[in-house]
C-alpha cells in the first residue's frame, strides 16, 4: 500500500522539524530568528517565523541526520508522475516513506515519519 499524499505541514510541525534539526529560535525586535548548533544564523522572518521547507534547508540540516535516503519517481497510475522519498535515522530501522507531487514536502513528510516512527 502506498502512503498517502499529505498537506502542507503546520507551522508547529514545521518549527518541530526545525528543532529536531537542531535548529533554535530566538524573539529579537519583534522578528523571528533561527540560529544552527553551533550559533550561526540560519534565518530571520517577521511575517514567516521559521525557516522556509525547501530543498536547501532539508539538505543542509535534515538530510544529513538520516543514515540513508532513496528518492524515486513513480507513476500513479494514471499518467501523473509523484515523488517517493524513503529515509532511515539508523541502519536497519524499519524506512519511512511518503509521496508528494514535490520533492521537498515528501522529503519533509517522510522526515516527519522518521521523528514520529514507532
Amino acid at each position: 500500500m502506498k502512503p498517502p499524499i499529505l498537506n502542507e505541514p503546520t507551522e508547529a510541525q514545521i518549527k518541530e522539524l526545525w528543532e529536531w534539526c537542531g535548529l533554535q529560535e530566538e524573539i529579537y525586535q519583534e522578528s523571528h530568528v533561527w540560529y544552527d548548533s553551533q550559533g550561526r544564523w540560519v534565518y530571520q522572518g517577521y511575517e514567516l517565523t521559521y525557516p522556509p521547507i525547501d530543498l536547501n534547508n532539508l539538505w543542509r540540516y535534515a538530510v544529513p541526520k538520516l543514515a540513508w535516503y532513496s528518492i524515486s519517481i513513480i507513476d500513479d497510475g494514471s499518467g501523473k508522475m509523484l515523488v517517493l522519498v524513503c529515509v532511515q535515522l539508523k541502519a536497519g530501522d524499519k524506512p519511512r516513506t511518503a509521496i508528494n507531487k514535490d520533492l521537498a514536502p515528501a522529503l519533509f513528510w517522510a522526515i516527519w515519519e522518521v521523528i514520529h516512527g514507532e
